[in-house]
């Protein structure tokens, strides 16, 4: 199994060179969800200065990196979502950025396929599309929708890599109380 690093917030930048040395990564996420107060928590500003400081130095050193996650909020107050990844990767010039990674929670299917299909006719040409984290909004959990977007996802050669959020043993996730698979994490290995 590759080992994928992610720079979670700013705080992790003055480590991050020795990091990705010392832990066989060759992929680098850099940055989690900075349109979200309890995330990253950055402008788009803050976070071009964070990757060209810390990341695009380890792309340009042959380290696959990701530009920052995103949510697919919608604020009035703060760029979130498409609109921060879009600012930023306009800013971030001269940046080597090998993708993009975004995240995803709502009610529908149908909400999670055309917010999909929006990202791959936006970002198809910037490289890798990653959805490193989706899924039902409020930790919720049905069959039909991760069955549903797991085909969704697997017929879009745009999207490189995928990850439903939660491995939870709550009930709410893919374990049962005892850490093994439980139905919807059999519908997600196959």
């Amino acid at each position: 199994m590759e080992y994928v690093a992610m720079a979670r917030t700013a705080a992790e930048g003055p480590e991050l060179a020795a990091y990705m040395k010392g832990n066989g990564a060759k992929t680098l996420l850099c940055l989690n969800e900075c349109d979200i107060s309890d995330q990253a928590n950055m402008s788009v500003d803050q976070a071009v200065a964070f990757y060209r400081k810390y990341c695009n130095p380890l792309a340009k050193k042959g380290y696959k990196v990701i530009a920052p996650a995103i949510s697919n909020g919608v604020s009035n107050d703060k760029l979130m979502g498409l609109a921060f990844l879009d600012s930023f990767l306009k800013k971030c010039t001269g940046c080597k950025i090998d993708g993009v990674n975004i995240h995803w929670y709502g009610p529908k299917l149908g909400d999670f396929k055309r917010h999909i299909s929006t990202v791959i006719n936006k970002y198809s040409g910037k490289g890798e599309i990653w959805v490193t984290e989706f899924g039902l909004e409020g930790g919720k959990i049905s069959k039909s929708f991760l069955q549903g977007a797991i085909d969704y996802l697997d017929k879009r050669k745009e999207i490189t890599r995928y990850a439903y959020f939660g491995a939870f043993t709550n009930g709410k996730g893919m374990l049962d109380a005892n850490g093994k698979l439980n139905s919807f994490g059999k519908i997600y290995k196959a």
